[in-house]
């Protein structure tokens, strides 16, 4: 496993759920380049942000909330 630390950008506290999965993105890139196993944690959990976002926009049309 590599040794290198994640860049500053990824530390950052996120604020949006879109905020997440840019961070999510970054660290599975960062992963890829440097071999590190962190990226799988990360994909999975990409996948649920961006289901559970889907799924709240769906609820909150079908709701009329915006």
């Amino acid at each position: 496993m590599s040794t290198t630390r994640f860049p500053a950008s990824i530390a950052t506290p996120a604020r949006t759920i879109d905020d997440v999965t840019h961070q999510l993105t970054a660290i599975i890139e960062w992963s890829k380049q440097n071999n590190s196993r962190t990226g799988y944690f990360a994909a999975l959990y990409r996948k649920v942000i961006i289901q559970a976002k889907k799924e709240s926009r769906k609820a909150c049309s079908m709701t009329g909330h915006a």
